[in-house]
C-alpha cells in the first residue's frame, strides 16, 4: 500500500470532515489564536476539517486542549464585547482594519448566544396569605370542589 493510500484510509476512518488526529504542539496554539479573531467551536472545527464532536472529545482526553478551549471561549467573549464596544461609538474595525458597520439586532443576537446571556425576569410572591382557597372545576355540567392551602 502507498502512502498516499495510507493518508486516505486514516482519512476515512477519520470521521465526516476529515483526519481526526490530536497534535499536541498545534491544537491548543490554533484552538487560542482562533478563538482570539472571534471563532466559536463550530467554526474552528470546520477551519480544521474535523467534526465538532472531535472538539468534545478532545476536550475530555486531553487537558492541555481542554484548558486552551476554555481559554478560548472566554476570548471569542472578550472579541465580540469589543466589537460591540467599537461599534457604539462607530469605530468598529474588520481583520484589514477598515471600518465596519455592526448591525445591532444581529450583534445582540449574536452577543447573546456566544456569551450565554439571557433576559433574566425574576418574579417574586408577594402574597403572604396563608389561608385555604377553594377551587371550583365544572366538570361535564356538575361542580366538583376542591381545597387547597
Amino acid at each position: 500500500m502507498s502512502a498516499i493510500d495510507s493518508e486516505n484510509k486514516k482519512k476515512k476512518k477519520s470521521g465526516p470532515k476529515g483526519p481526526s488526529i490530536y497534535r499536541p504542539e498545534y491544537h491548543p496554539v490554533s484552538f487560542v489564536e482562533l478563538s482570539q479573531k472571534g471563532k466559536c467551536k463550530a467554526q474552528i472545527a470546520r477551519d480544521w476539517q474535523i467534526s465538532r464532536e472531535t472538539i468534545y472529545e478532545w476536550e475530555r482526553k486531553y487537558p492541555e486542549f481542554s484548558d486552551a478551549v476554555k481559554r478560548g471561549v472566554e476570548y471569542c467573549e472578550a472579541w465580540y464585547m469589543d466589537i460591540g464596544q467599537a461599534a457604539m461609538v462607530n469605530k468598529a474595525k474588520d481583520a484589514e482594519g477598515r471600518p465596519i458597520k455592526v448591525e445591532l439586532g444581529f450583534y445582540v443576537w449574536m452577543t447573546k448566544n456566544i456569551c450565554k446571556w439571557s433576559e433574566k425576569i425574576e418574579q417574586k410572591n408577594e402574597f403572604q396569605n396563608t389561608e385555604s382557597v377553594q377551587v371550583v372545576v365544572y366538570k361535564n355540567g356538575s361542580e366538583t370542589s376542591e381545597e387547597s392551602e
